[in-house]
Protein backbone atom coordinates (compact mmCIF):
# COMPACT_ATOMS: atom_id res chain seq x y z
CA UNK A 1 0.00 0.00 0.00
CA UNK A 2 2.41 2.39 0.75
CA UNK A 3 4.39 2.21 -2.36
CA UNK A 4 1.10 2.10 -4.54
CA UNK A 5 0.60 5.15 -2.62
CA UNK A 6 4.27 6.68 -3.22
CA UNK A 7 3.69 5.69 -6.86
CA UNK A 8 0.05 7.85 -7.43
CA UNK A 9 1.88 10.74 -5.80
CA UNK A 10 4.64 10.72 -8.54
CA UNK A 11 1.94 10.28 -10.89
CA UNK A 12 -0.37 12.69 -9.73
CA UNK A 13 2.13 15.72 -9.97
CA UNK A 14 3.43 14.28 -13.41
CA UNK A 15 -0.18 14.71 -14.95
CA UNK A 16 -0.57 18.60 -14.23
CA UNK A 17 3.18 19.51 -15.23
CA UNK A 18 4.03 21.04 -12.09
CA UNK A 19 7.01 18.77 -11.45
CA UNK A 20 8.96 19.80 -14.69
CA UNK A 21 7.93 23.00 -14.39
CA UNK A 22 9.24 23.32 -11.16
CA UNK A 23 12.70 21.11 -11.74
CA UNK A 24 13.17 23.95 -14.50
CA UNK A 25 12.43 27.16 -12.62
CA UNK A 26 14.61 25.79 -9.95
CA UNK A 27 17.63 24.42 -12.06
CA UNK A 28 17.81 27.79 -14.06
CA UNK A 29 17.74 29.84 -10.76
CA UNK A 30 20.69 27.99 -9.24
CA UNK A 31 22.55 27.95 -12.59
CA UNK A 32 22.04 31.42 -12.95
CA UNK A 33 22.98 31.85 -8.49
CA UNK A 34 26.21 30.08 -9.32
CA UNK A 35 27.01 31.85 -12.75
CA UNK A 36 26.87 35.29 -10.91
CA UNK A 37 28.01 34.26 -7.81
CA UNK A 38 31.78 32.58 -9.64
CA UNK A 39 31.60 36.49 -12.08
CA UNK A 40 31.63 37.78 -8.61
CA UNK A 41 33.46 35.82 -6.75
CA UNK A 42 36.56 35.95 -10.00
CA UNK A 43 36.48 39.49 -9.80
CA UNK A 44 37.28 39.89 -5.96
CA UNK A 45 39.78 37.48 -6.30
CA UNK A 46 41.36 38.87 -9.29
CA UNK A 47 40.56 42.90 -7.46
CA UNK A 48 41.96 41.29 -4.16
CA UNK A 49 45.25 40.08 -5.65
CA UNK A 50 45.80 43.23 -7.94
CA UNK A 51 45.66 45.19 -4.34
CA UNK A 52 47.91 42.81 -2.33
CA UNK A 53 50.53 43.05 -5.21
CA UNK A 54 50.12 46.94 -5.81
CA UNK A 55 50.49 46.87 -0.91
CA UNK A 56 53.52 44.90 -1.11
CA UNK A 57 55.42 46.64 -3.96
CA UNK A 58 54.79 50.48 -2.26
CA UNK A 59 56.00 48.97 1.22
CA UNK A 60 59.20 47.36 -0.50
CA UNK A 61 60.05 50.59 -2.51
CA UNK A 62 58.82 52.82 0.32
CA UNK A 63 62.33 54.39 -0.03
CA UNK A 64 64.71 54.50 3.20
CA UNK A 65 63.50 56.25 6.52
CA UNK A 66 63.88 55.38 9.96
CA UNK A 67 62.36 51.79 10.57
CA UNK A 68 59.82 53.44 12.86
CA UNK A 69 58.65 56.24 10.69
CA UNK A 70 57.85 53.03 8.41
CA UNK A 71 55.75 51.87 11.24
CA UNK A 72 53.99 54.70 10.75
CA UNK A 73 53.85 54.48 6.87
CA UNK A 74 52.22 51.04 7.44
CA UNK A 75 51.04 48.88 4.98
CA UNK A 76 47.63 47.13 4.34
CA UNK A 77 46.38 43.10 4.24
CA UNK A 78 43.59 41.93 2.44
CA UNK A 79 41.14 39.17 3.67
CA UNK A 80 41.55 36.26 1.52
CA UNK A 81 38.81 34.45 -0.92
CA UNK A 82 37.44 31.52 0.23
CA UNK A 83 35.97 28.73 -1.86
CA UNK A 84 32.78 28.47 -0.61
CA UNK A 85 32.34 32.70 -1.05
CA UNK A 86 30.50 32.07 -4.11
CA UNK A 87 28.30 29.65 -3.04
CA UNK A 88 27.27 32.01 0.29
CA UNK A 89 28.26 35.14 0.65
CA UNK A 90 27.45 35.33 4.36
CA UNK A 91 27.98 38.30 6.22
CA UNK A 92 31.31 39.35 4.19
CA UNK A 93 29.85 42.34 1.70
CA UNK A 94 28.75 44.03 5.19
CA UNK A 95 32.04 43.37 6.82
CA UNK A 96 34.81 44.81 4.61
CA UNK A 97 38.19 42.95 3.52
CA UNK A 98 40.92 45.89 3.90
CA UNK A 99 42.99 46.39 7.24
CA UNK A 100 45.54 49.49 7.87
CA UNK A 101 48.50 48.22 9.79
CA UNK A 102 49.92 50.92 11.06
CA UNK A 103 51.83 51.36 14.68
CA UNK A 104 49.21 52.81 18.03
CA UNK A 105 46.55 51.70 16.13
CA UNK A 106 44.58 48.88 15.57
CA UNK A 107 42.20 49.62 12.58
CA UNK A 108 38.85 47.97 11.65
CA UNK A 109 38.23 46.58 8.40
CA UNK A 110 37.06 49.12 5.28
CA UNK A 111 36.25 48.37 1.73
CA UNK A 112 32.82 46.27 2.22
CA UNK A 113 31.14 45.38 -1.52
CA UNK A 114 28.18 46.66 0.35
CA UNK A 115 28.80 50.18 0.98
CA UNK A 116 29.28 50.60 -2.66
CA UNK A 117 26.12 48.66 -3.79
CA UNK A 118 23.08 50.25 -5.10
CA UNK A 119 19.57 48.53 -3.50
CA UNK A 120 19.19 46.86 -7.15
CA UNK A 121 22.54 45.43 -6.50
CA UNK A 122 21.50 43.88 -3.14
CA UNK A 123 18.20 42.89 -5.02
CA UNK A 124 19.73 40.90 -7.52
CA UNK A 125 22.85 39.70 -5.83
CA UNK A 126 21.09 36.00 -5.56
CA UNK A 127 23.82 33.49 -4.21
CA UNK A 128 22.68 29.41 -4.53
CA UNK A 129 22.60 29.69 -0.67
CA UNK A 130 19.81 32.05 -1.25
CA UNK A 131 18.14 29.71 -3.64
CA UNK A 132 18.03 26.74 -1.72
CA UNK A 133 17.42 28.31 1.55
CA UNK A 134 14.78 30.60 0.86
CA UNK A 135 12.82 29.82 -2.41
CA UNK A 136 13.35 25.91 -2.47
CA UNK A 137 10.47 26.54 0.34
CA UNK A 138 8.53 28.05 -2.18
CA UNK A 139 8.82 25.39 -4.69
CA UNK A 140 8.04 22.59 -2.03
CA UNK A 141 5.09 25.00 -0.81
CA UNK A 142 4.14 24.86 -5.01
CA UNK A 143 4.16 21.32 -5.29
CA UNK A 144 2.52 19.84 -2.05
CA UNK A 145 0.09 22.43 -0.79
CA UNK A 146 -2.58 20.39 -1.83
CA UNK A 147 -0.86 16.61 -1.15
CA UNK A 148 -3.70 15.56 1.48
CA UNK A 149 -6.64 18.60 0.35
CA UNK A 150 -6.71 17.49 -2.89
CA UNK A 151 -7.46 13.99 -2.39
CA UNK A 152 -10.25 15.19 0.00
CA UNK A 153 -11.78 17.39 -2.27
CA UNK A 154 -11.61 14.51 -4.57
CA UNK A 155 -13.04 12.05 -2.57
CA UNK A 156 -9.89 9.76 -2.93
CA UNK A 157 -9.40 10.14 0.84
CA UNK A 158 -12.40 8.69 1.51
CA UNK A 159 -12.40 5.60 -0.38
CA UNK A 160 -9.11 4.71 1.35
CA UNK A 161 -10.11 5.16 4.74
CA UNK A 162 -12.85 2.94 3.87
CA UNK A 163 -10.83 0.27 2.90
CA UNK A 164 -9.33 0.38 6.03
CA UNK A 165 -5.74 2.44 5.25
CA UNK A 166 -4.20 3.10 8.77
CA UNK A 167 -3.71 6.58 8.83
CA UNK A 168 0.28 5.55 9.21
CA UNK A 169 0.51 3.58 6.09
CA UNK A 170 -1.31 6.74 4.47
CA UNK A 171 1.59 9.13 6.42
CA UNK A 172 4.26 7.19 5.39
CA UNK A 173 3.52 6.57 1.85
CA UNK A 174 2.22 9.84 0.88
CA UNK A 175 5.37 11.04 2.69
CA UNK A 176 7.60 8.75 0.73
CA UNK A 177 5.67 9.61 -2.31
CA UNK A 178 5.83 13.74 -1.85
CA UNK A 179 9.67 13.41 -1.36
CA UNK A 180 10.14 11.68 -4.19
CA UNK A 181 8.98 14.26 -5.69
CA UNK A 182 10.45 16.89 -4.01
CA UNK A 183 13.89 15.01 -4.92
CA UNK A 184 13.20 15.48 -9.01
CA UNK A 185 12.99 18.53 -8.83
CA UNK A 186 15.69 19.48 -6.28
CA UNK A 187 18.25 16.58 -6.81
CA UNK A 188 19.35 17.46 -10.38
CA UNK A 189 20.16 21.18 -9.08
CA UNK A 190 21.64 20.15 -6.18
CA UNK A 191 23.69 18.31 -7.73
CA UNK A 192 25.10 20.66 -10.36
CA UNK A 193 25.63 22.89 -7.30
CA UNK A 194 28.02 20.46 -5.97
CA UNK A 195 29.72 19.98 -9.01
CA UNK A 196 29.89 23.41 -9.33
CA UNK A 197 31.87 23.40 -6.39
CA UNK A 198 33.51 20.29 -5.85
CA UNK A 199 36.44 21.36 -7.38
CA UNK A 200 37.80 23.73 -5.34
CA UNK A 201 35.80 23.46 -2.19
CA UNK A 202 37.03 21.04 1.36
CA UNK A 203 35.30 17.75 0.58
CA UNK A 204 34.30 17.72 4.68
CA UNK A 205 32.47 21.43 3.96
CA UNK A 206 30.86 20.42 1.15
CA UNK A 207 29.26 17.07 2.84
CA UNK A 208 28.27 19.02 5.97
CA UNK A 209 26.05 21.94 3.65
CA UNK A 210 24.70 19.03 1.52
CA UNK A 211 23.11 17.22 4.95
CA UNK A 212 22.08 20.59 6.53
CA UNK A 213 19.78 21.59 3.48
CA UNK A 214 18.81 18.34 3.17
CA UNK A 215 17.49 18.20 6.45
CA UNK A 216 15.99 21.91 5.52
CA UNK A 217 14.57 20.76 2.77
CA UNK A 218 12.79 17.23 5.04
CA UNK A 219 11.71 19.97 7.33
CA UNK A 220 9.33 22.05 4.78
CA UNK A 221 8.27 18.59 3.36
CA UNK A 222 7.06 17.58 6.66
CA UNK A 223 5.73 21.17 7.38
CA UNK A 224 4.00 21.24 3.84
CA UNK A 225 2.45 17.45 4.54
CA UNK A 226 1.12 18.69 8.14
CA UNK A 227 -0.77 22.05 7.25
CA UNK A 228 -2.21 20.21 4.02
CA UNK A 229 -3.42 17.26 6.33
CA UNK A 230 -5.10 19.90 8.76
CA UNK A 231 -6.32 22.69 6.40
CA UNK A 232 -9.62 22.44 5.39
CA UNK A 233 -9.04 23.22 1.55
CA UNK A 234 -6.06 23.32 -0.98
CA UNK A 235 -6.97 27.46 -0.86
CA UNK A 236 -6.33 27.58 2.83
CA UNK A 237 -3.02 25.21 2.52
CA UNK A 238 -1.94 27.34 0.43
CA UNK A 239 -2.49 30.76 2.66
CA UNK A 240 -1.31 29.29 5.33
CA UNK A 241 2.14 27.65 3.83
CA UNK A 242 2.46 30.64 2.36
CA UNK A 243 2.42 32.74 6.15
CA UNK A 244 4.61 30.59 7.73
CA UNK A 245 7.04 30.73 4.84
CA UNK A 246 7.12 34.69 5.26
CA UNK A 247 7.22 34.77 9.18
CA UNK A 248 10.09 32.29 8.98
CA UNK A 249 12.19 33.46 5.60
CA UNK A 250 11.14 36.96 5.95
CA UNK A 251 9.72 38.42 9.67
CA UNK A 252 11.76 35.82 11.75
CA UNK A 253 14.77 36.61 11.20
CA UNK A 254 14.57 40.41 12.14
CA UNK A 255 12.67 39.26 15.27
CA UNK A 256 15.45 37.10 16.41
CA UNK A 257 18.28 39.52 15.39
CA UNK A 258 16.32 42.36 17.64
CA UNK A 259 15.72 40.32 20.22
CA UNK A 260 19.58 39.17 20.50
CA UNK A 261 20.53 43.04 20.17
CA UNK A 262 18.27 43.72 23.17
CA UNK A 263 19.44 40.97 24.90
CA UNK A 264 23.28 41.27 24.49
CA UNK A 265 23.50 45.07 24.54
CA UNK A 266 26.79 46.08 22.13
CA UNK A 267 28.96 49.27 22.56
CA UNK A 268 28.25 51.48 19.44
CA UNK A 269 31.71 51.98 17.38
CA UNK A 270 31.89 56.11 18.37
CA UNK A 271 31.07 54.92 21.89
CA UNK A 272 34.17 52.29 21.46
CA UNK A 273 36.71 54.11 19.86
CA UNK A 274 36.44 56.92 22.71
CA UNK A 275 37.26 54.68 25.04
CA UNK A 276 39.86 53.14 23.33
CA UNK A 277 41.49 56.35 22.99
CA UNK A 278 41.12 57.51 26.38
CA UNK A 279 42.29 54.07 27.73
CA UNK A 280 44.98 55.26 25.40
CA UNK A 281 45.79 58.20 27.08
CA UNK A 282 45.15 57.90 30.68
CA UNK A 283 45.42 53.87 31.02
CA UNK A 284 42.91 50.67 31.71
CA UNK A 285 40.09 51.58 33.71
CA UNK A 286 41.46 48.81 36.46
CA UNK A 287 45.08 49.18 35.83
CA UNK A 288 47.99 52.04 36.49
CA UNK A 289 47.89 55.06 34.70
CA UNK A 290 49.77 55.24 31.21
CA UNK A 291 52.56 56.70 32.54
CA UNK A 292 53.20 54.76 35.41
CA UNK A 293 52.57 51.31 33.42
CA UNK A 294 55.07 52.77 30.54
CA UNK A 295 58.04 53.34 32.83
CA UNK A 296 57.42 49.26 34.35
CA UNK A 297 57.36 47.97 30.83
CA UNK A 298 60.64 50.17 29.76
CA UNK A 299 62.14 48.76 32.81
CA UNK A 300 61.44 45.48 32.32
CA UNK A 301 62.88 46.22 28.49
CA UNK A 302 66.06 47.22 29.86
CA UNK A 303 66.57 44.34 32.15
CA UNK A 304 65.67 42.09 29.48
CA UNK A 305 68.65 43.81 27.20
CA UNK A 306 71.12 43.38 30.54
CA UNK A 307 71.07 47.09 31.15
CA UNK A 308 69.08 47.90 34.47
CA UNK A 309 69.90 51.18 36.01
CA UNK A 310 72.39 52.11 33.23
CA UNK A 311 70.29 53.73 30.73
CA UNK A 312 72.55 56.68 30.51
CA UNK A 313 75.63 54.35 29.35
CA UNK A 314 72.90 53.51 26.18
CA UNK A 315 73.21 54.38 22.65
CA UNK A 316 70.59 57.00 21.98
CA UNK A 317 69.17 54.39 19.18
CA UNK A 318 69.04 51.59 21.39
CA UNK A 319 67.66 53.24 24.36
CA UNK A 320 64.97 55.18 22.40
CA UNK A 321 64.10 51.58 20.46
CA UNK A 322 63.63 50.12 23.88
CA UNK A 323 60.97 53.08 25.14
CA UNK A 324 59.39 52.77 21.78
CA UNK A 325 58.75 49.05 22.68
CA UNK A 326 57.81 49.51 25.70
CA UNK A 327 55.11 52.70 24.66
CA UNK A 328 53.83 49.50 22.08
CA UNK A 329 53.64 46.62 24.62
CA UNK A 330 51.18 49.35 26.47
CA UNK A 331 49.03 50.06 23.60
CA UNK A 332 48.33 46.09 22.50
CA UNK A 333 47.28 45.78 25.89
CA UNK A 334 44.68 48.75 25.81
CA UNK A 335 43.93 47.48 22.51
CA UNK A 336 43.64 43.82 23.14
CA UNK A 337 41.43 44.75 26.30
CA UNK A 338 38.31 46.85 24.78
CA UNK A 339 38.81 44.44 21.38
CA UNK A 340 38.83 41.42 23.70
CA UNK A 341 35.70 43.34 25.33
CA UNK A 342 34.13 44.22 21.91
CA UNK A 343 34.03 40.88 20.48
CA UNK A 344 33.21 38.87 23.60
CA UNK A 345 30.36 40.78 22.94
CA UNK A 346 29.48 40.71 20.25
CA UNK A 347 29.49 36.25 19.75
CA UNK A 348 27.59 36.53 23.22
CA UNK A 349 24.77 38.47 20.99
CA UNK A 350 25.26 35.90 17.92
CA UNK A 351 24.92 32.86 20.28
CA UNK A 352 21.79 33.86 21.58
CA UNK A 353 20.66 34.56 18.14
CA UNK A 354 21.65 31.11 17.37
CA UNK A 355 19.35 29.84 20.38
CA UNK A 356 16.75 32.49 19.36
CA UNK A 357 16.56 30.62 15.74
CA UNK A 358 14.02 28.29 17.59
CA UNK A 359 11.86 30.95 16.43
CA UNK A 360 13.17 31.15 12.83
CA UNK A 361 15.16 27.79 11.61
CA UNK A 362 15.94 29.68 8.75
CA UNK A 363 18.24 32.03 10.76
CA UNK A 364 19.88 28.87 11.62
CA UNK A 365 20.11 27.18 8.58
CA UNK A 366 21.85 30.48 6.90
CA UNK A 367 23.94 31.01 10.19
CA UNK A 368 25.61 27.26 9.80
CA UNK A 369 25.97 27.66 5.77
CA UNK A 370 27.41 30.79 5.91
CA UNK A 371 30.12 29.30 8.63
CA UNK A 372 31.04 26.43 6.47
CA UNK A 373 31.37 28.70 3.51
CA UNK A 374 33.96 30.90 5.62
CA UNK A 375 31.83 34.18 5.15
CA UNK A 376 30.51 34.62 9.03
CA UNK A 377 31.35 36.53 11.51
CA UNK A 378 33.14 34.40 13.16
CA UNK A 379 35.85 33.71 10.10
CA UNK A 380 36.04 37.97 10.00
CA UNK A 381 37.23 38.29 13.67
CA UNK A 382 39.42 35.71 13.04
CA UNK A 383 41.32 36.89 10.46
CA UNK A 384 40.66 40.51 12.00
CA UNK A 385 43.03 38.77 14.98
CA UNK A 386 45.10 37.27 12.66
CA UNK A 387 46.18 40.77 11.03
CA UNK A 388 46.55 42.15 14.56
CA UNK A 389 49.12 39.63 15.51
CA UNK A 390 51.45 40.87 12.20
CA UNK A 391 50.59 44.14 13.05
CA UNK A 392 52.56 43.72 16.63
CA UNK A 393 54.87 41.48 14.97
CA UNK A 394 55.86 43.82 12.26
CA UNK A 395 56.08 46.59 14.85
CA UNK A 396 58.38 44.76 17.08
CA UNK A 397 60.46 43.99 14.14
CA UNK A 398 61.07 47.22 12.80
CA UNK A 399 61.82 48.13 16.29
CA UNK A 400 64.23 45.72 17.00
CA UNK A 401 65.54 46.61 13.56
CA UNK A 402 66.05 50.27 14.83
CA UNK A 403 67.51 48.91 18.37
CA UNK A 404 69.97 46.92 16.60
CA UNK A 405 71.39 48.78 13.82
CA UNK A 406 71.05 52.09 14.75
CA UNK A 407 73.87 52.90 16.67
CA UNK A 408 75.03 56.30 17.23
CA UNK A 409 73.00 57.86 14.16
CA UNK A 410 70.01 57.40 16.83
CA UNK A 411 67.08 58.88 14.98
CA UNK A 412 68.78 59.99 11.83
CA UNK A 413 69.56 56.07 11.08
CA UNK A 414 67.15 55.02 8.14
CA UNK A 415 66.85 51.59 6.95
CA UNK A 416 66.28 50.62 3.08
CA UNK A 417 64.78 48.21 0.67
CA UNK A 418 66.58 45.00 2.13
CA UNK A 419 65.05 46.16 5.71
CA UNK A 420 61.49 46.06 4.52
CA UNK A 421 61.56 42.88 2.29
CA UNK A 422 62.41 41.28 5.67
CA UNK A 423 58.71 41.34 6.46
CA UNK A 424 57.15 38.84 4.91
CA UNK A 425 53.18 38.71 4.04
CA UNK A 426 50.43 38.46 6.22
CA UNK A 427 49.16 34.06 6.11
CA UNK A 428 46.24 33.93 7.29
CA UNK A 429 44.69 29.71 7.79
CA UNK A 430 41.45 30.29 8.29
CA UNK A 431 39.34 27.58 11.53
CA UNK A 432 39.06 24.01 10.80
CA UNK A 433 35.63 22.45 9.99
CA UNK A 434 35.32 21.20 13.48
CA UNK A 435 35.71 24.47 14.71
CA UNK A 436 33.34 25.92 13.11
CA UNK A 437 31.03 22.74 13.82
CA UNK A 438 31.73 23.62 17.69
CA UNK A 439 30.34 27.03 17.29
CA UNK A 440 27.41 26.33 15.41
CA UNK A 441 26.51 23.86 17.54
CA UNK A 442 23.64 25.61 19.05
CA UNK A 443 21.92 26.48 15.01
CA UNK A 444 22.84 22.79 13.89
CA UNK A 445 20.20 21.34 16.99
CA UNK A 446 17.93 24.20 15.97
CA UNK A 447 17.71 22.65 12.01
CA UNK A 448 17.54 19.01 13.87
CA UNK A 449 14.97 20.11 16.05
CA UNK A 450 13.02 21.59 13.76
CA UNK A 451 12.91 18.56 11.29
CA UNK A 452 12.36 16.27 13.83
CA UNK A 453 9.38 18.10 15.22
CA UNK A 454 7.76 19.09 11.51
CA UNK A 455 8.21 14.93 11.15
CA UNK A 456 6.37 14.57 14.35
CA UNK A 457 3.85 17.18 13.68
CA UNK A 458 3.08 15.52 9.94
CA UNK A 459 2.66 12.53 11.62
CA UNK A 460 0.20 14.14 13.99
CA UNK A 461 -1.92 15.50 11.48
CA UNK A 462 -2.47 12.57 9.39
CA UNK A 463 -3.71 10.59 12.46
CA UNK A 464 -5.90 14.11 12.86
CA UNK A 465 -7.23 14.09 9.46
CA UNK A 466 -10.93 14.60 8.38
CA UNK A 467 -11.14 12.45 5.64
CA UNK A 468 -14.64 14.38 4.39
Amino acid sequence: MIRTLTVNELRGVARDGRLPIAALALGVLLAAAISSGHVRANAAAVERADAEKAARRQWVGQGDKNPHAAVHYGTHVFKPLGALEAFDPGATPWLGVTLKIEAHRRQFASDAAAADATALDRFVALSPATVLQLLLPLVIIGLGFGVWTRERELGTLRQLAAQGVASGRLFAGKTLGFLAVVSLAAIPAGAGTVWAFARDAPADRLCWLVAVHAVWLLTWVALTLAVSALARSSRAALVTLLALWGGVGLVGPRLVYDLAAIAVPVVDRDSFAAGLATSLKNGLPSGPPRDERVETLTGEKLAAAGYVDAAAFMDEGLLGALELQAEAAFENEVIAYHFEELEAGLSRREGVARWLAWLSPYVAVRAVSAGLSGTDADHHRDFGRAAEAYRQALVDQLNTVFAERSGAAGWDYKAGEAVWAEAAPLTWTPPGTNAVLRTQAPALVVCLGWCVFALFLGAWAARRMRVV
